[in-house]
């Protein structure tokens, strides 16, 4: 008879949806890979864009910290005179000092004219001598007007360096004196040296100390020199003796 399914067979609409059913399932499967897929690469991508702010702020924080070692690495150089900009050699410390040592040289070789009768001034010297135990910066000549030219100190004389030496001393005390305006320094001691000085030196060195007592320092000279006993008022002289020392006050 006509219109009878066989026994066993699905009709042909039940194989169509069969069909259509698995290619549903198929596409179902293809979307849910694909969007598997889609959100997995979005979120790579915010892993991405997360890891590229990190590595932004990171070498911003890299080429800062570049920055300042190379311009730690440059002032270190400097200070430590390794510099190739620093054609002087002259350390940090050192070309402090040296400001402050053109002052006393100033001041001293006022002094040093006075007591060689203008024959003598100090320059300062950013060389350093052979033999001479100086730092770079901190070194000291003095021009000879006889002779038109400056001299190592090493050439000067006995009596020449005890000038030399005592016209330091004052221009430091006066450099110290006017940088530090609660500071006086009032008194100064000097031992020795007078011995080496001929008789025309001896007077121009005690002028220039005469001059110090009159604009109101007080001076301490120690000395064994004879001549001086005249020339110096107040004095305390000490004796030696069999039974040890002795003091005496003379005004």
């Amino acid at each position: 008879m006509r219109g009878v399914q066989p026994p066993g067979r699905a009709s042909p609409e039940a194989a169509e949806r069969e069909k259509v059913s698995e290619r549903i399932s198929g596409l179902e499967k293809t979307r849910d890979e694909l969007l598997a897929r889609h959100t997995l690469r979005e979120s790579g991508e915010e892993h991405l864009k997360e890891f590229i702010v990190r590595f932004e702020k990171q070498h911003a924080r890299s080429a800062q910290a570049i920055a300042r070692h190379e311009l730690y690495g440059s002032l270190a150089a400097v200070a430590s005179a390794s510099s190739a900009n620093n054609t002087r050699r002259i350390d940090l410390v050192n070309y402090v000092l040296a400001g402050e040592f053109q002052a006393v040289v100033r001041a001293a070789s006022a002094h040093l004219k006075q007591m060689s009768g203008g024959r003598f001034t100090l320059v300062h010297s950013e060389d350093k001598e052979a033999k001479e135990r100086t730092s770079l910066g901190l070194g000291v000549r003095v021009f000879d007007t006889w002779q038109g030219t400056d001299r190592r100190t090493a050439s000067l004389s006995g009596g020449e360096t005890f000038m030399a030496s005592l016209a330091l001393a004052l221009g430091l005390a006066e450099i110290v004196q006017e940088n530090n305006g609660g500071v006086e320094i009032d008194t100064l001691f000097i031992d020795e040296g007078f011995g080496t000085l001929d008789g025309e030196t001896l007077e121009q060195v005690m002028s220039t100390i005469d001059g110090l007592r009159e604009n109101g320092r007080t001076i301490g000279l120690i000395s064994h020199v004879e001549e001086m006993k005249n020339r110096i008022q107040a004095q305390v002289v000490v004796s030696k003796g069999q039974g040890g020392s002795t003091l005496r006050v003379d005004f």
